[in-house]
């Protein structure tokens, strides 16, 4: 049966006009499909990383000793770098001995400011959402941000890029989970800053933790 030249033109359209719109449906489909995957990968690597900081022994430790050195050094005011002397303290007799042994405690301080600078370069770099990782562990950035901002500062003096990728996510999160609140409502005092690192101090963890 031949088909009038109007019913041919109609289904040379369609017939056209579908592959088109198969084609770009095929392509919709995969965005989406890509996204949905993304977005898995996002909180998969979300959950790891949560259960290293709130359930492994080691890093139960870097959290715990970090608190107890940060815990001690503000209870003696040694916020000053290592080799200077705290405010209100006058220089020691052995500045490099004094140095040596603010080394080691500060040592794991740096370790738990380098897991934090890793969580930054993840968003920076997209492998993680940036409101995701505020909502499970904005509280800790942001306290431990308050306490260490002294030493960073200090660090940075000599190493510019040091914890970089920490500053930035503490910066932008900051502004995010702010946002809308009075000064009063996000102001954070020493006394809780004190009662976090005695929190933090005491993590219960598999092994022993040394004292500092």
């Amino acid at each position: 049966m031949l088909l009038d030249p109007p019913t041919m033109r109609v289904v040379a359209f369609w017939i056209t006009n579908g592959v088109a719109i198969a084609v770009f449906l095929g392509i919709i489909i995969l965005i989406i499909q890509g996204k949905r995957s993304r977005f898995s990968q996002r909180v998969d690597l979300l959950l790891k990383i949560e259960e290293q900081f709130f359930v492994h022994d080691r890093m139960l430790k870097v959290r715990k000793n970090a608190a107890a050195a940060l815990r001690k050094m503000r209870q003696h005011g040694a916020h000053a770098a290592p080799g200077h002397p705290p405010i209100g303290h006058a220089a020691p007799a052995h500045p490099q001995k004094a140095a040596d042994h603010a080394e080691k405690p500060l040592a794991e301080v740096d370790a738990l400011l380098d897991f934090f600078d890793s969580l930054g370069l993840m968003v920076r770099k997209r492998a993680l959402d940036k409101t995701m990782v505020g909502h499970a562990f904005y509280h800790w950035l942001h306290y431990y941000y308050r306490i260490t901002e002294k030493h960073i500062h200090e660090k940075q003096k000599g190493s510019p890029g040091a914890w970089k990728n920490y500053v930035a996510l503490h910066q932008a999160l900051a502004k995010q989970m702010q946002k809308g609140k009075t000064a009063k409502e996000v102001a954070v005092s020493e006394e809780q800053l004190a009662e976090f690192l005695d929190e933090e101090s005491v993590l219960e963890t598999k092994t022993p933790t040394a004292r500092h």
